[in-house]
């Protein structure tokens, strides 16, 4: 293992960008496929902080056991590779053996930038420390939530996240959340976005124990829920290239040995495919029962009546969910602050019977059901519909296209389309 004490010297020989609260020694620099190297450093970082430092594509995880920060200070970095991405750790390996491991932050403090989370069995990133920041990190293809925070994460950031494509495989789509916050309190989501998961894009609920306040800035989430992405359907529809890195798909392909050849000309058929020991049909009958496929689900049916509890949204974006855009999820009396948001195309765009302290300048339009909101002041409909759409869909394409690519769109959010709206 590499040991680094002359930050100045090594940065002039690597290149490498670093952010560093107090002036941080670099603990290691990973520059292979190596999961050892990764393990040792990250230990030393929970005896004695420090940065590490990610040079290499993807760093496969094979060891049954979870990856763990501990202590109250440390940075993980990923460097820009050769091919634009950014590197990635790959749990497929441990998921395919059954394992339920994932990368868990524990410690405090912590930050960790430009990284990529995949294929784990579990969560992709399970946050359970406090004030830690969390700057340009994808979750995909996860077995459960993208982004899991527990009861005692306190006091996260989470800047330009992106989870897309996680699914609960043997719950049927219940358990992949694109972000899900259980019971932690004053967590911020600037430049956030959750698309294509199996049930929720954003989900949170509350304890009325202490007083809970989660903001989201900036942020979208669009296309929860449909569990035609998980059969490849809807990308055929789309006439987008089989995605082979969801778990449904490999069931899929190794069950029907026909199937990704009609994919590419231009057929598709499930009738001879099986997804977790079912035919692909019962499996995906269930899931739609199953799955709830809202974009902003704040609270949770048991949570009891709190006025502490507080939901504030500003410039936040939900569109084409298959239940609602905006929902309290049967939770009562949260404190809420809106403004600024768009909801569009859900099954209903806004069910959020909250006391507001704030709203002002929302906007719907195209939902398949009434609203549900006790205010006084009325939702926005724009009048440019058309051009409006077709600018959100520019920046969506964008985002995806990007992320897809192993890389971050860095500044790009739906602010302009919001902005451009009519009345």
């Amino acid at each position: 293992m590499k040991i680094v004490f002359l930050l100045s010297f090594l940065l002039a020989l690597n290149d490498i960008s670093f952010y560093s609260k107090d002036t941080e020694v670099v603990i290691d620099i990973i520059e292979l496929d190596n999961e050892i190297a990764l393990r040792e450093a990250i230990q030393k970082q929970n005896e004695e902080g420090g940065i590490i430092y990610i040079n290499t594509k993807i760093i496969n995880i094979y060891l049954d056991k979870p990856i763990e920060l501990k202590g109250n200070s440390g940075s993980i970095i990923g460097k820009k590779q050769p091919n634009g991405g950014y590197p990635i750790i790959n749990f497929q390996n441990t998921r395919d053996k059954g394992s339920f491991i994932s990368l868990n932050v524990l410690g405090n403090s912590k930050f960790l930038k430009y990284l990529i989370i995949e294929n784990s069995g579990s969560h992709g990133l399970i946050v359970s420390g406090q004030k830690n920041n969390f700057d340009h990190i994808i979750t995909r293809y996860n077995q459960y939530s993208g982004i899991y925070i527990t009861r005692t994460a306190d006091s996260n950031i989470f800047n330009f996240c992106y989870s897309y494509r996680n699914c609960d495989l043997k719950g049927n789509g219940l358990n992949g959340n694109g972000f899900y916050s259980y019971g932690a309190s004053n967590n911020i989501f600037n430049n956030c976005f959750s698309w294509d998961n199996s049930n929720n894009g954003f989900s949170s609920s509350s304890n009325e124990n202490f007083s809970s306040s989660l903001t989201f800035k900036h942020s979208a989430c669009w296309n929860n829920g449909n569990s035609d992405i998980f059969s490849g359907k809807y990308d055929f529809d789309n006439a987008k290239p089989l995605d082979k890195n969801m778990l449904t798909i490999q069931n899929i392909i190794n069950s029907d040995e026909n199937f990704e050849i009609n994919y590419k000309y231009k057929k598709f058929n499930i009738d001879n495919a099986i997804i977790d020991g079912k035919s692909a049909a019962e499996w995906l009958d269930k899931t739609k029962s199953r799955t709830k496929g809202n974009g902003f689900q704040f609270g949770f049916p048991t949570t009891p009546i709190s006025s502490n509890i507080k939901r504030i949204a500003d410039k936040c974006v939900a569109f084409e969910n298959k239940s609602k855009g905006f929902d309290n999820n049967f939770s009562k009396r949260y404190i809420g602050y809106f403004s600024n948001c768009v909801s569009f195309k859900n099954e209903i765009n806004y069910h959020l019977p909250y006391i507001f302290k704030k709203w002002s300048n929302n906007w719907s339009w195209g939902a398949k059901k009434t609203e549900k909101i006790d205010i006084k002041e009325t939702l926005k409909h724009p009048e440019n519909i058309i051009s409006s759409e077709k600018l959100f869909n520019s920046i969506k394409n964008i985002i995806i296209k990007t992320v897809y690519d192993n890389a971050f769109p860095d500044n790009i959010n739906f602010d302009a389309s919001i902005i451009s709206l009519k009345e």
